[in-house]
């Protein structure tokens, strides 16, 4: 779910990146605004401004620049590294690593162009007081003119322009620490047509603590992922992302999926975010390596029982650009006698040298109950889980699918084998009115220790909340899995 920061798209959590592609660079987009040094327009802004060379650091990103990149900046002396640290600069600041169009770069020279476009004082456009809060924090709630004596109940000569953003829901609610609703940014009118900062401490030309704040905020909110580090010397890109301690988030939906251990079977279903997996390129696709395993440590008496598996997970560029945003489900089972256990879930990714942890309780109920969980996603994908055919399932988080989309059931059973015969799916509104969904395949991968995939299609139902209902034969139990259909 993404947050706003000071008006830039901001997405929390993100850590995915690749060694050195998908890297975008601006060098080759020309010097046409070369001549203008306040272009106003987005485009020729960017142009411009990333076309600097040695420069490029005087240009508005020294608004944006971390004090540990202005340093590796400084040591740069070559016009290939200059480029790569832009390419890598922006890689940082990237919501989605895996798209060339960078909104956070896109959004920050459209401020920068209307800077330059409306502040014609000197120092004019970006460069001018208004145009730093401008392009830092973004479009004021709100302008107005006031006297010295409205503000502060004394009397001034020259006269105030207001900017007011409001802290409490407003675009830069996050930046700003202040009680009262809103913040005010003062510019001083000393000279027609060319306001200066104000602060009412210590006057014209002394920038506000809290502003100053904010700016730091900004800043440091805009890096998503502050482990890529640059590298000017590696062969395969000018950035890395980091190997140092980092902690590989996944959950087990034990609560979501009802009964993991029924039918003498437990069934780990794991949900990773693709954006939390480093991936590399290998040839036309990219490929991300993880290593999973779980035990199950009996609480009477007896040995502790254990799994692993290496799942390997292989996507062409295009797809993984498309996907991002979803997630990597796949089960891992363990057969175990009945009882209960104390279970610890682990799982790595050893090129990124990350590592999660899950434990809990689990009880593993007898071999005659029949049992079976389900997921809904919009798209799966073959996954290599160490020489056995299982599934990884690319799905949104938040099970938000179009009216009419195309779906795919995924079910892992326990206890007993369901003939393809007996599989249907009915969807269920709230009130409990319910149709049936046309089946368009069903079959399954790694035989009974699943899962069975059920292509099928929601229908143009009207925008809400559903239940989706798998039924596998009569001796079957399959939770509903929740769906909201949208537009």
């Amino acid at each position: 779910m993404s947050r706003r920061c000071a008006g830039f798209p901001v997405q929390a959590g993100v850590s995915l990146v690749v060694a050195g592609i998908l890297a975008f660079s601006v060098a080759g987009l020309g010097r046409a605004a070369q001549e203008n040094e306040y272009p106003d327009e987005a485009g020729a802004a960017l142009t411009y401004y990333e076309g600097l060379d040695e420069k490029w650091l005087s240009g508005p990103v020294e608004y944006l620049i971390l004090n540990d990149e202005r340093d590796v900046w400084k040591e740069l002396e070559t016009t290939e590294d200059r480029q790569a640290f832009k390419d890598f600069f922006w890689a940082r600041r990237n919501q989605n690593p895996r798209e060339e169009d960078n909104k956070v770069r896109n959004e920050f020279y459209e401020r920068v162009a209307y800077a330059n476009k409306r502040f014609r004082g000197f120092p004019k456009g970006w460069k001018s007081d208004r145009g730093r809060v401008w392009v830092i924090v973004g479009r004021p709630d709100g302008i107005k003119k006031s006297t010295s004596q409205q503000l502060f109940g004394v009397s001034m000569s020259a006269e105030f322009l207001v900017w007011t953003y409001y802290t409490l829901g407003g675009n830069v609610s996050r930046a700003f620490t202040t009680n009262t609703g809103e913040y005010l940014v003062l510019f001083i009118e000393e000279r027609i047509g060319n306001p200066e900062i104000f602060d009412y401490r210590f006057g014209a030309g002394s920038w506000p603590l809290e502003l100053r704040r904010v700016f730091d905020f900004v800043s440091e909110a805009l890096v998503f992922d502050p482990q890529l580090e640059f590298d000017p010397g590696a062969t395969d890109g000018a950035f890395v992302r980091s190997v140092s301690e980092s902690n590989m988030p996944f959950e087990v939906l034990t609560e979501e999926w009802g009964n993991v251990g029924a039918g003498g079977t437990v069934v780990f279903p794991m949900q990773v975010a693709l954006r939390d997996l480093l991936f590399e390129k290998d040839g036309g696709t990219y490929v991300a390596r993880l290593e999973v395993g779980a035990e199950l440590d009996p609480e009477s008496s007896g040995d502790t029982i254990q799994v692993a598996q290496h799942w390997v997970v292989s996507l062409p560029q295009q797809l993984l650009a498309e996907l991002g945003t979803g997630t990597l489900l796949s089960v891992l089972t363990i057969d175990a006698p009945p009882g209960q256990y104390g279970a610890r879930v682990g799982i790595t990714q050893p090129m990124a040298a990350s590592e999660g942890q899950w434990q809990g309780s689990i009880e593993v109920e007898s071999e005659g109950s029949s049992a079976a969980t389900a997921a809904v996603g919009r798209m799966s994908v073959p996954i290599d889980a160490a020489g056995t055919q299982q599934l990884a399932l690319l799905a949104p988080r938040d099970g938000r699918f179009p009216a009419g989309s195309t779906v795919y059931l995924l079910v892992w059973t326990r206890g007993a084998v369901p003939s393809l015969g007996d599989v249907a799916v009915r969807m269920v509104s709230g009130d409990g009115t319910s149709q049936g969904l046309d089946i368009e395949s069903s079959r399954w991968l790694g035989g009974s220790v699943g899962p069975l995939v059920i292509e099928t299609h929601l229908p143009d139902a009207e925008l809400g909340e559903y239940e989706l209902h798998v039924r596998l034969g009569a001796s079957f139990d399959v939770k509903p899995v929740p769906v909201r259909i949208t537009r």
